[in-house]
């Protein structure tokens, strides 16, 4: 193996570990033109919107599987998120989030925004389904540290 191949392998066991910094960007056209940067205020109804695409992200890519369980095409988990929203909240129906709900009562959103903060935990590894290349991508809790690599 080649000192490049040895540097690729060994940043793809080391992925999980960068970040990525996307909080400066460089300013837009208009931006530049006048001089100084807009700052933009969310109103509810938006924050509520980035919320619910912030956590039906964290969704897909595993991070509430401890507690909602494993969500694949071998294992679909049902409505497991909602008994447990409902059993920490006491409120039916929160599961899948509508973002209408929650704008109308923000007592609510905020207690959900917590309740999914208290959820929220790393997948360990990821494996592949039986059902083969047409499948999901699912997640599985194991003493790896990091996800496996290409040929791993």
């Amino acid at each position: 193996m080649t000192g490049k191949q040895r540097f690729l392998k060994d940043l793809m066991g080391k992925a999980d570990q960068l970040r990525e910094d996307t909080s400066h960007r460089r300013p837009y056209w208009s931006e530049r033109k006048v001089g100084s940067s807009l700052v933009v205020a969310l109103d509810n109804a938006a924050v509520v919107r980035e919320f619910i695409a912030l956590a039906d992200e964290l969704d897909d890519a595993g991070y509430f599987e401890k507690r909602f369980g494993k969500d694949c095409v071998d294992d679909q988990r049902g409505d497991v998120p909602g008994t447990v929203i409902a059993r920490e909240l006491g409120v039916e129906g929160l599961w899948p989030l509508e973002q209408r709900r929650l704008v109308d009562d923000m007592d609510l959103f905020f207690d959900v925004v917590e309740l999914l903060h208290d959820l929220v935990a790393r997948p360990l590894t990821r494996t592949t389904t039986s059902a083969g290349a047409g499948g999901t991508i699912g997640t599985s809790r194991s003493s790896r540290g990091a996800w496996p690599t290409a040929g791993a």
